[in-house]
């Protein structure tokens, strides 16, 4: 599927290393925004969870 209705997350950023986390979070935040794409994401790491929803309005 190309372009889903809607995405579920479930801990997409746990094992990724803190660079690639930053670089990985800024391209999910710009394809969100772009495809305003409804998203549920689940995480255990508060740092993810404020990082996801910065920006979202």
């Amino acid at each position: 599927m190309l372009h889903p209705a809607a995405v579920l997350l479930d801990e997409p950023f746990t094992s990724l290393y803190i660079l690639l986390k930053r670089e990985t979070l800024v391209l999910w935040e710009g394809l969100v925004e772009e495809r305003r794409l409804p998203t549920l994401c689940v995480t255990h790491d508060p740092r993810d969870a404020v990082a996801l929803v910065r920006n979202t309005s």
